[in-house]
Parts: C-alpha cells; structure tokens; sequence
C-alpha cells in the first residue's frame, strides 16, 4: 500500500510544531551554555569517567560551542589538582575551563597551580550545609 500526497495536501498534514510552540518567543541570537559535566556530573552514583574520557568530553564540548566547561574542585585533593590541570592545558580552542574554589587561600592557590585562568568561587550558605558542616552564619561570613 503506497500513499501519494500533492504538495498541498503535505503542506497541511505535516506541522512545524518548533515554530508554532516558538512563533511568540523573543530568543536570543547567542546562547551561552555552561556546562557542569566534568564537576556535578560526575558526583551521581556510578558514574567515574577516566582522565581520558574526561580529556575526551572537555575536546567534544568546545566543538560544539560550549562557552564555559566547568572541569574540577582542585582543592579537594593532588590527584583532582592534576586532573584539572591536564584539562586545561588541552588545546581547547572555544571554551572558558573554570574550576570552584571556596573562598579560601589554598582553594585559591590549588585553582592557580592548575593553571586556572578562572575560578567559581562557592560557599554552603543554605541552613542544611551550614548545619551539616556546623557552621555559623558568621563563620561563613569571616571566610571571605
């Protein structure tokens, strides 16, 4: 059974949805993408990705225009630091490569002797972080 249809009739049987659903949208020219992958995303369970792999996904996510990769936590131990810096110095040609730091001198200087070029500063500032780490709105504060 063969169906023949004349360009009128696809016309009104097949729909655009994209350009119904964004006919009221005022989008941007540019979009710039974040992306996390290589820091959060490799905190879920089971997941472990290789220096490789990880060298790999940072190439692949400057291809296609991602703007800024967040690589690693370089404070959290030498072998993390060492990772972030082989990161870095791959030849990523579009991508910012940043790394997180608390607002702590050896954060700071872990992310600089990764050779960061910039650096996320964070800081557990919700009630369950500060209670967890027993800490002070005010310990929190002196930290800067």
């Amino acid at each position: 059974m063969s169906y023949k249809f004349t360009k009128e009739e696809l016309e009104h049987l097949l729909v655009d949805y994209n350009k119904i659903a964004l006919k009221d949208f005022d989008l941007p020219e540019d979009v710039c993408i974040w992306d996390e992958t290589l820091r959060d995303g490799e905190q879920s369970p089971t997941v472990y990705l290789t220096l490789d792999e990880k060298i790999h996904l940072a190439k692949l996510l400057d291809e296609i225009g991602v703007k800024i990769i967040a690589v690693g936590y370089p404070a959290i131990s030498d072998s993390e630091k060492a990772i972030v810096k082989t990161i870095v110095n791959e030849d990523c040609k579009n991508a910012s490569i940043v790394g997180i730091a608390r607002p702590r001198k050896q954060d700071i200087d872990a992310c600089i002797e990764a050779d960061l070029q910039e650096i996320v500063i964070f800081m557990p500032i919700s009630p369950i972080f500060m209670k967890t780490l027993k800490l002070t709105e005010q310990q929190e504060l002196d930290q800067i």
